[in-house]
């Protein structure tokens, strides 16, 4: 008989003037596209129009990575791809609930949206083998999210490898990412290691510039803390 998967734990969101929000929002979006094999994504969102010509290279070594691991011409899979790691969806949900309530919140329910997508004010399970998470209480901080959160222990454990992973990109171990996503998908069994090597040096040679601030890092390590304490309480 298959396990029962429920929200067996509630979570706070840390809302907008407290540690950890900007970090969990950011490593939410980062986790599911670096596991959807959009490497560029990993200049910061911040630092997007300040680098000119140099946000160019970085973006073209992220992309000779990708084409290394995908094939010529790059491109990278779809949430709903059998290729993808389960965690992708359920940290992509998990996402997904909170956009959608924090829209709520803010008075967007009535603008036109369409039924289905990333868009959508409903989302629908893209991790078929969870549950999705339900609000207890929410409430807008400065155009952030606060609020209690009932998860499984599935999205919970999810948010924690998330978390991780955004602190393995932004301290610049661009090694992790590599092996965190060829890990992740059918990739690892098909892949050469030279070639995966390879994607690695693209990346290494500008990890600089994804780096952030310390104290953003520092947050991140207290939230992930705070996540590994539900865990146990």
């Amino acid at each position: 008989m298959n396990k029962v998967i429920s929200n067996d734990f509630v979570i706070s969101l840390p809302g907008y003037n407290y540690f950890g929000y900007f970090e969990l929002t950011e490593a939410l979006d980062l986790y599911t596209r670096i596991m959807l094999g959009q490497l560029f994504e990993m200049v910061p969102r911040n630092a997007s129009f300040q680098m000119g010509p140099a946000k160019n290279n970085i973006v073209e070594n992220c992309l000779r990575a990708v084409e290394l691991l995908f094939r010529p011409g790059g491109g990278y899979y779809g949430i709903h791809s059998k290729d993808v790691d389960d965690n992708a969806r359920t940290v992509y949900d998990f996402d997904k609930v909170i956009r959608h309530e924090r829209a709520k919140l803010m008075g967007k329910e009535n603008l036109p949206r369409p039924a289905y997508g990333v868009d959508s004010f409903e989302h629908y399970l893209a991790d078929k083998d969870n549950v999705l998470p339900v609000f207890v209480a929410s409430e807008l901080q400065n155009n952030g999210l606060g609020g209690d959160v009932k998860v499984s222990e599935r999205t919970l454990r999810g948010l924690i490898v998330a978390m991780e992973a955004f602190i393995a990109i932004r301290t610049g171990n661009t090694d992790y990412v590599i092996d965190m996503f060829v890990n992740g998908t059918v990739l690892g069994k098909e892949l050469p290691a030279q070639t995966v090597t390879q994607a690695k040096e693209y990346l290494a040679s500008q990890k600089t510039f994804f780096t952030i601030p310390e104290e953003n890092i520092t947050s991140a390590q207290r939230y992930i803390e705070y996540l590994k304490g539900r865990l146990t309480d």
